[in-house]
């Protein structure tokens, strides 16, 4: 069907020549045909996104990746106040989750132009074979008139 393998994982530098780079999987998913995440990265370094395509023979498939990178910034209040601490906090992840919504929204509606671009397809390609059908019924149609006719026609003389 419509469905992908997805992997996001942290590769290890290589200890040797010798030896491949080992990585962590930090988030795998397979037969996923939509998802949403987020991951943090608590380290730097090289990060791999793979994407496996097993039923590529049925059909194309479009991913719609989007990533966003960034440092969270932990900003230092000048007035202390445990009440300040508290608001500071919820300022904080009220941004975060605003930034998470609005990854979200573009998502919701990527999948929405994709659903209409696949009901538009569908749309179509269903009124061309209902012309087609009719066309051919009525083919069929005019050769049984001829058909009938001819062995009318065909009787008389006999």
């Amino acid at each position: 069907g419509l469905d992908i393998d997805m992997k996001v994982s942290k590769v290890q530098e290589r200890q040797s020549q010798d030896h491949a780079a080992k990585e962590d999987i930090l988030r795998q998913y397979s037969g996923k045909s939509e998802s949403v995440f987020a991951i943090e990265a608590t380290s730097k370094g090289q990060y791999s996104f793979c994407f496996n395509n097993p039923g590529s023979r049925y059909g194309e498939k479009v991913v719609t990746f989007a990533l966003n990178v960034g440092k969270r910034k932990i900003h230092k209040l000048h007035v202390k106040g445990d009440h300040l601490v508290r608001l500071a906090n919820t300022v904080h992840e009220s941004r975060r989750t605003l930034h998470e919504l609005e990854g979200e929204a573009h998502f919701l509606q990527e999948r929405t132009r994709r659903h209409m671009l696949i009901q538009d397809s569908t749309e179509f390609r269903v009124a061309w074979y209902t012309v087609f059908e009719s066309l051919f019924m009525f083919a069929i149609t005019i050769g049984q008139i001829v058909y009938v006719q001819r062995l009318i026609n065909q009787r008389a003389w006999v």
